[in-house]
């Protein structure tokens, strides 16, 4: 990865971070809709990032994808990943990567809220 990906990744990680802050202090509510706008908002981006950016544009890449996206959600990452691997055919991983996912990552909140109780 050449120097200038990961300028531009850490410019885009700025303006991802700041968006999604951004986002969390417009939307005030007790449920959470601003992470989920967030969250859906980077999953259509960084699905749209990937099929309409040549392979080899690493430096597009880099910054919508690691960057934007990476700091404005790692869950539309996640989603992603999941549907790569459905798409592919890989159903049966597909299925064990989402639920393993939320699971663990439930069970792993839950554990770090009992840690710190």
């Amino acid at each position: 990865m050449s120097f200038l990906a990961l300028i531009l990744i850490g410019l885009g990680g700025a303006l991802g971070a700041l968006l999604r802050a951004f986002a969390g202090r417009c939307i005030k509510s007790p449920f959470p809709w601003a992470t989920l706008l967030v969250n859906i908002a980077g999953s259509f981006l960084l699905a749209v990032a990937y099929t309409a950016l040549p392979h080899d544009a690493e430096l597009a890449r880099a910054l919508v994808g690691a960057g934007f996206c990476g700091a404005f959600t790692t869950f539309s990452t996640f989603i992603l990943e999941t549907v790569i691997l459905a798409k592919t055919g890989n159903y049966r991983d597909a299925g064990l990567y989402l639920s393993l996912t939320l699971c663990l990552c439930c069970l792993a909140s839950w554990g770090g809220f009992y840690l710190m109780a």
